[in-house]
């Protein structure tokens, strides 16, 4: 134990180096705009024959991986010929691809072959508007649905996961919705789709007769039935924050465990004496056959999920490896995988969970032996005991290392990553494995005979329920996560490099190794700047402006949509673990409209805050109410005009509005809390929401930047006011295709005429404005 891991002969693994190519022509596609696939593939062809012909001498193997490489980039090219519609109202007809239905609603993935007729061919992502149950329509059936769709829009705020590229393999550009009662379903489903629906309906229902925790029962439904989507959002982020999220998705331990299950009892079975006539023959030859197909049915009946996939396509060739009588590489079978899934799903290296399970896997593989100590466990006396120490710290480097390989991408799709998974996993993994076995073959019991699964699932719930109990004192643990921003690639680049060159250097090649604690050192060093710094975030229809002054944040509104997605959880929150912001020194509601005050709830739930500002006689609203009880133990206070102001180090925050007891309108947009942040000679002014009075009586006076009141509408931004404040920026805070149509192109002529420049949030993205008190730098996102 402990050995190091040898730099890898490529004799003894022939699919590494066609895997790193064909990953590489994969990438490229995305940057390359030209290449005719046709033309790809002939010239991969010419390769190959170059390669055979050439064999063995020098070059050939290396010629043939080339080969690989460039049928990949042919392969991505030919995908991401697809069409982008426009936005509009349209008659759609196409094949299921997926449905998805849960707490946020009814969701088909629909492969449109013909729009008005006319043929086509893309993805879109389509809500049903009507009630989830209207259309019983399973995976590849074909449906005819008028849909109201628009193209998908570039994500528009620094440190989002932007799915652009991934939306771009997957043919998948349009996203709109649909009234489920008047699609027509145009043909039935497979009925091997129709046998897999039934028998997960009556596994749920099986699951909770027996099960006494709701939550128990989805998470065995989880791993039996790969419905993870069936467990509440509180327990999914236990997983997450435990680091035991690899227990939800069927992924490579579930897979394996069913496989070293299956060949053991079969193993067992063959030695009886029944079986005494093929003791002659090596049992894994004729396992082989029964231990794939029962490994391929269990990742078919979980619905296929990628991170499956390559653990089948892994034990497949580890499987081949005993009918042939050779030895499986587990490096050379996870390349294998890799090129199969390539030339399967040229989408699939896009995609985030398959760069998750390649990555966690490659880690396991190349880095765990390094991690491992070079202890001598022959001093416990009992061999159980050495047993356990053995398993118990294989598990610990196992996870170790699959939590390092992994860090990049989880940072950069979460902005956080659980450390108290390298323990957790030691105790939750054999929990883990022993709830495999025991779904896996509650699935098979239930199929044949529903009665006599009921035992197995009762003992599955109860698997279920201890590994909850983990994952909830994992999670409880003050530090058992650490946020962080999304790292940029070049310290992505350095982290690998570094964690390769201590997995595979020798001697002084090890110090290569040092190269990742300096990325974690340089994506964690932060020093506060003297600039302010104000970012205009892209929220959709609403407001949301942060401020960061000499390592103080503050942030005014929060956006959101009633109904709509919570624009702090998808939007403000991780632009603060961009910023590396964990503690706000002021939360400001402007007023109690949804647009600005729904996203605040969970910034407030989420974070701590010192201070909570609303405007003077807000009232006690749903919306306030809702504010105040997330505000928990932060100091609220009303505000108005003549109260004193607000300092942010180097930056004051004077507060202009409302006018409180003073003659007001009785519109709650002229009540609006307004503020001016003043850093040098700069200033900044955040109006809120107000009209024409707010306009007429508030003490306005010139402003460097401008939050243009209203959004632009024509009810705000008068002449005057207009004149009064003469920015040199402007700053339209709206949502791409909003029903209002603002800005309205009279406002933003309006402000253009002074000499403003203008910026919009659904064209720009978020707008950044900094200030070094003399004059201010401007970025946009887009």
């Amino acid at each position: 134990m402990g050995a190091a891991v040898k730099p890898m002969a490529v004799a003894m693994r022939p699919m590494v180096l066609p895997a790193i190519l064909v990953w590489g022509g994969n990438a490229l596609a995305d940057y390359v705009e030209r290449g005719d696939p046709i033309a790809c593939w002939a010239i991969a062809l010419t390769l190959a024959a170059v390669a055979a012909r050439a064999a063995p001498r020098v070059g050939s193997a290396t010629t043939l991986a080339l080969a690989w490489g460039v049928a990949a980039f042919g392969a991505a090219r030919f995908q991401l010929l697809t069409e982008t519609p426009r936005a509009g109202e349209y008659r759609l007809e196409g094949n299921v691809d997926a449905r998805r239905t849960d707490a946020e609603g009814d969701c088909l993935t629909l492969a449109v072959a013909s729009i008005d007729g006319v043929p086509t061919a893309f993805r879109a992502k389509l809500w049903n508007r009507s009630d989830a149950t209207a259309l019983p329509v399973l995976p590849g059936q074909r449906v005819i649905a008028q849909a109201r769709i628009r193209p998908y829009y570039p994500t528009g705020n620094p440190g989002e996961v932007n799915p652009g590229p991934l939306r771009r393999r997957e043919r998948l550009t349009a996203t709109g919705s649909f009234d489920g009662r008047m699609a027509v379903l145009a043909s039935a489903p497979a009925p091997w789709t129709a046998w897999r629906s039934k028998q997960w309906v009556s596994l749920d229902r099986a699951s909770r007769d027996v099960i006494a925790s709701d939550s128990a029962a989805s998470l065995v439904l989880a791993v039996a039935a790969g419905r993870r989507g069936l467990l509440d959002g509180e327990a999914t982020d236990a997983f997450a924050r435990s680091g035991l999220s690899h227990a939800l998705s069927v992924s490579g331990l579930h897979i394996g465990v069913v496989a070293l299950a299956a060949a053991w009892v079969f193993r067992w079975v063959m030695t009886r004496r029944i079986f005494r006539g093929l003791r002659t023959v090596d049992p894994r030859r004729v396992l082989a056959p029964f231990v794939a197909l029962l490994a391929w049915s269990y990742v078919w009946f979980t619905g296929m999920n990628a991170p499956a996939v390559r653990a089948g396509l892994m034990v497949t060739v580890g499987i081949g490896g005993w009918i042939f009588f050779r030895r499986s590489d587990a490096l050379n079978a996870l390349a294998v995988a890799f090129v199969v899934m390539v030339f399967l799903d040229p989408a699939a290296p896009a995609d985030l969970s398959v760069q998750l399970s390649f990555a966690a896997v490659a880690s396991l593989i190349i880095l765990s032996n390094r991690l491992l100590p070079n202890w001598n466990f022959a001093w416990p006396r009992r061999k159980w005991f050495r047993w356990i120490l053995r398993v118990a710290f294989t598990s610990a480097a196992g996870s170790l290392a699959a939590t390092l390989g992994t860090a990049p991408l989880v940072f950069g799709a979460f902005h956080r990553m659980s450390i108290i998974g390298v323990v957790a996993n030691v105790i939750a993994l054999p929990i883990c494995a022993a709830l495999t076995v025991c779904s896996a073959s509650a699935v098979a019991v239930h199929a044949v005979a529903p009665a006599l699964a009921l035992p197995v699932l009762r003992l599955a719930g109860w698997l279920a329920s201890m590994l909850l109990s983990v994952t909830s004192a994992a999670a409880s643990f003050p530090w058992a996560v650490v946020e962080g921003p999304n790292p940029p690639t070049w310290i992505a680049v350095l982290w690998w490099a570094g964690l390769a060159a201590f997995a595979l250097g020798k001697k002084s090649w090890r110090c290569l190794g040092i190269g990742a604690p300096l990325a974690a050192f340089f994506l964690f060093a932060h020093a506060p700047s003297e600039r302010v710094v104000v970012t205009f975030l892209s929220v959709g229809q609403g407001d949301a402006v942060l401020i960061e002054a000499g390592g103080i944040a503050a942030l005014i509104d929060g956006g959101g949509v009633p109904g709509g997605a919570d624009t702090g959880e998808r939007f403000i929150l991780p632009y603060l673990r961009q910023r590396r912001i964990s503690t706000l020194a002021l939360v400001a509601l402007s007023h109690a409209h949804p647009d600005h005050a729904l996203g605040l709830s969970a910034v407030l739930r989420a974070i701590p805050v010192k201070r909570v500002l609303l405007p003077r006689d807000v009232g006690r609203g749903e919306l306030v109410e809702e504010l105040l009880l997330a505000a928990g133990d932060a100091t609220v206070e009303e505000a108005e005009l003549g109260d004193p102001p607000i300092r942010l180090a180097n930056a004051e925050l004077r507060i202009l509005g409302p006018l409180g007891g003073r003659v007001a309108s009785d519109l709650e947009n002229d009540r609006s809390l307004v503020l001016e942040l003043v850093h040098g000679d700069i200033t900044f002014l955040f109006p809120g929401d107000v009209e024409r009075f707010g306009e007429e009586v508030l003490p306005f006076e010139a402003a460097t930047v401008v939050k243009v009141p209203h959004h632009g509408s024509l009810t705000s931004s008068t002449e005057a006011f207009v004149r009064t404040v003469h920015p040199q920026v402007a700053v339209f805070c709206v949502g791409r295709g909003n029903r209002y149509g603002f800005p309205k192109s009279e406002i933003m002529d309006r402000y253009k005429r002074v000499g403003a420049t203008c910026y919009r949030t659904d064209s720009d993205g978020a707008v950044t404005i900094a200030s070094d008190g003399t004059s201010i730098e401007v970025l946009t996102a887009l």
